[in-house]
């Protein structure tokens, strides 16, 4: 198939990382994109479409789509009709613009017409791909954080990325899913569901038994209902009575392999302390286990490599702000899996939008499946596709893929929910139902500790892994997810991909 040449043209340099950052992880390999910025000159490169963005040339060539550089109000979105003489109508919703009280995003053009957005559509995009709110926030410019999602909603990015696919169809670009990474799920009318494992334990010793213990003892003033205290209560009894059988790792490889499936595994790596600090963190936040003393875990990665799961790290914390003790940790799993990483998953997801991306980009991961919101599912960067990660400081794109997890087990312990394995299947299920919908690739979590009688919760993962394959879902590791949808691996050592 020929390559698509599209050419976004723009005059203010802040705005080209927010431009790499929206098309870049729309348009896929088959798209030659060029960013130009331009001053008072009129821009005559030739191109199959064209982009224009913040202001609008004398001369338009045909193809054309222009988009307003606008001032956006975060603290209140509108909803906004695509075109006025459209019968279907789509309406999404959008930040308020200063000044603009347009009701209609575009003004409908006709075969190769030039085409005119009334509001930034590029921006809104931005604002939930690069955590633009999260960054502000931990950078002290702006207050807080919304994170208030709790029930099975749309992934945003993706209705505004369906919103492009109707606007470069409107100018006549043929079938835009040929040329976008969202597009051959689309073609196909599939989706994919990565699935995941956090190896925090294999082994319930009193170590684990008095951390999970205290923690859901703590949590128990939070629940309204006598039955989920009872539930609980019964929970920890069972935690701290019965016997050790975390090692789940054979049930877990026989469960998916029932179904065709593949996952990922994620192991912790203890690295080498440079301060008492460090040391008690490893002690008491870390996993307990250390690779290094432990030969059954060592003997466990090669029966797991054995049956083709994706061995990835699980750094411990600190590693999100070091890329000296990531990097440390890294080399030593691959030195004992006997093969490269290339993707990691933080411990308790901690993540930090000024560092970490790029943190990533320096150690060699070509993909991270951290950004979940811990105590609630949903989509944390609006997206329910791998996307390309955001360097706020230096405001350009990292090489490094982001897999949006949409759901963990453990979210469980955190919430006011049932623990019962019908209710986890029921409500992990409604948030697939979206990524379905939205022809989406995105993760679900299950710690190794999951399957084991404490928490029974290996029979919602049958029922789960049953209903993707009833609905013609694919599934598997991240590394099948990367190779199924053709993602590129981008060199890390440039940090960028520009």
């Amino acid at each position: 198939m020929d390559k698509l040449k599209v050419n976004v043209y723009y005059r203010d340099k802040l705005h080209h990382g927010t431009l790499a950052c929206v098309f870049r992880n729309y348009f896929n390999s088959l798209v030659q994109l060029n960013f130009l910025a331009v001053k008072n000159e009129e821009p005559r490169e030739e191109a199959d479409l064209h982009i224009y963005y913040g202001f609008l040339p004398v001369k338009a060539e045909d193809s054309s789509l222009f988009i307003p550089a606008r001032k956006l109000d975060y603290r209140e979105s509108t909803r906004i009709k695509l075109f006025p003489d459209s019968e279907k109508s789509l309406a999404i919703p959008l930040y308020r613009e200063a000044g603009n009280g347009n009701e209609f995003l575009a003004k409908a053009g006709t075969g190769n017409k030039p085409l005119r957005l009334n509001h930034d559509l590029p921006q809104n995009i931005f604002y939930h791909l690069a955590s633009k709110a999260e960054y502000l926030s931990e950078t002290r410019q702006q207050i807080s954080f919304d994170d208030s999602q709790n029930q099975p909603a749309p992934p945003l990015v993706e209705r505004y990325y369906l919103v492009l696919d109707r606007l470069f169809q409107a100018l006549g670009i043929g079938d835009i899913d040929d040329f976008t990474w969202r597009g051959r799920l689309k073609k196909e009318d599939r989706f994919f569901v990565c699935l995941t494992h956090d190896v925090d334990t294999f082994e319930k010793d009193w170590a684990v038994r008095i951390k999970k213990g205290g923690f859901l003892l703590s949590g128990l003033f939070r629940l309204k209902k006598w039955r989920l205290v009872r539930e609980r209560l019964d929970f920890i009894r069972r935690l701290f009575f019965s016997g050790s059988d975390y090692n789940c790792f054979e049930k877990i490889v026989n469960l998916e392999k029932k179904y065709g499936f593949h996952s990922s595994f994620y192991f912790y790596y203890r690295a080498k302390a440079d301060t008492w600090k460090q040391f008690a963190k490893q002690r008491l936040v870390e996993p307990v286990y250390d690779l290094e003393k432990e030969e059954r875990l060592q003997e466990l990665l090669a029966f797991l490599s054995g049956e083709k799961m994706e061995i990835g790290l699980h750094p411990g914390t600190g590693t999100a702000r070091s890329p000296v003790i990531f990097r440390r940790e890294k080399t030593g799993l691959e030195n004992l899996a006997g093969g490269k990483i290339i993707g990691s998953r933080q411990h308790w997801l901690e993540f930090f939008w000024d560092q970490t991306p790029r943190i990533l980009a320096q150690v060699g991961c070509h993909y991270d499946a951290t950004v979940y919101f811990k105590e609630k599912p949903g989509w944390r960067a609006g997206a329910s596709f791998p996307y390309l990660l955001f360097d706020h400081n230096n405001q350009r794109l990292l090489p490094v893929w982001e897999f949006p997890t949409v759901y963990m087990d453990m979210t469980r312990l955190f919430g006011r929910d049932s623990f019962s394995p019908e209710a986890l299947a029921e409500n992990t299920i409604s948030w697939l139902e979206l990524v379905k919908e939205y022809h989406g690739c995105a993760a679900i979590n299950w710690h190794i500790e999951s399957f084991s009688r404490d928490y029974n919760w290996d029979i919602a993962y049958d029922r789960i892994l049953a209903w993707i394959a009833e609905n013609g879902g694919l599934a598997g590791s991240i590394k099948d997810a990367i190779k199924y949808l053709k993602l590129p691996f981008y060199d890390t050592k440039t940090e960028t991909i520009f």
